[in-house]
């Protein structure tokens, strides 16, 4: 090869590289038309590839699929319906496109948005029971069978999203709303942990997000506690400062409703369990829901009328720093 060739060679890659530095290649306006990228040939498709930073995906509509609304999407996660856009494969057709360069390629193998669906609801059964399986702050309606007016269900259901990662205390009486609402912040809770770190989001024993009865925790904390040095000890309660604390290492947000506190009777055995369980989820920035049947001032009372010195004097400044750091406060009472 001559000098003047070895010039001419780097004289043509100068002169494409200032046309990329301009936003064209080969004499066209980037991004191109599909009619200008089909017209390249193979070696000057792959050049335009490696030229590409910006991507985004496309299904194919012309095979007859299409976005699914988010009423459809959950139907198709409780198994109730189909998914309309995959016909529940979970897999779609489409297209790779680069949006800075217009070029594109067949992707045969796009995960459908109803798997982000089907993955929060196998771990939403997990933590609730049947009829509560479908609350959903994005599709549930109020309920007749709530003694609260419809009104006034959906306006604490709009205040709860309103500040969706914060504390919240529920008090009131049975039928009133507060487990349905408790369920749809759990729900909630369990979308942003999967959008969070979505590349190594899996189902966790712990999963992070719990929904557990007070009275069946303290019972698991008391069997577990006496039996832990024995030959077969009783597994380590649903949820524990270590696993709070395991969360939060993981960059994860811990999400406790601790249903029904006001159960049984506050010994000093469970007040010590419930202080370092809420301990732990203050010191984690976890979120902390607690549902009561009593009033707030019934409520205090389990600390501030015990029998026990230790819980008198330091039950009622914990649940007053539980209380302070709660956004809103619901009483669903008329």
């Amino acid at each position: 090869m001559t000098e003047q060739e070895v010039l001419d060679i780097i004289a043509a890659r100068e002169a494409k590289q200032q046309e990329r530095r301009e936003g064209r290649f080969e004499g066209m306006t980037l991004p191109l038309t599909d009619e200008q990228f089909c017209a390249l040939d193979h070696d000057l498709k792959k050049e335009l590839k490696q030229m590409t930073q910006h991507w985004q995906t496309k299904f194919r509509a012309n095979e007859g699929q299409r976005a699914a609304t988010v009423p459809e999407l959950l139907a198709a996660a409780l198994g109730t319906a189909p998914c309309p856009s995959c016909k529940d494969t979970k897999w779609l057709s489409g297209k790779d496109i680069g949006t800075d360069t217009g070029y594109w390629e067949l992707n045969h193998q796009i995960r459908c948005s109803c798997r982000h669906y089907r993955m929060v609801q196998s771990e939403f059964d997990q933590l609730v029971g049947w009829r509560y399986r479908s609350m959903d702050f994005r599709t549930a309606k109020p309920s007749a069978q709530c003694f609260l007016p419809l009104e006034r269900q959906q306006k604490n259901w709009d205040e709860a999203r309103a500040h969706i990662n914060s504390n919240f205390f529920l008090a009131g009486s049975a039928a009133s709303g507060k487990t349905t609402l408790a369920a749809m912040i759990a729900r909630e809770a369990i979308w942003r942990n999967l959008l969070k770190r979505e590349d190594d989001y899996s189902p966790n024993p712990t999963r992070w997000v719990w929904v557990v009865d007070a009275d069946e925790l303290f019972r698991q904390y008391t069997e577990w506690v006496t039996s832990r040095y024995n030959d077969n000890p009783a597994p380590e309660p649903t949820v524990t400062p270590r696993k709070i604390a395991h969360a939060r290492k993981f960059g994860y947000t811990p999400t406790l409703v601790l249903e029904e506190l006001d159960k049984g009777k506050m010994t000093e055995s469970r007040f010590d369990f419930l202080f370092a369980v809420v301990n732990a989820m203050d010191k984690e920035q976890g979120q902390l829901i607690v549902t009561t049947n009593r009033t707030l001032p019934r409520f205090m009372a389990l600390f501030t009328e015990s029998e026990s010195e230790t819980i008198r004097t330091s039950g009622e400044p914990m649940m007053r720093r539980f209380l302070d750091n709660c956004v809103r406060q619901f009483s669903f009472r008329e």
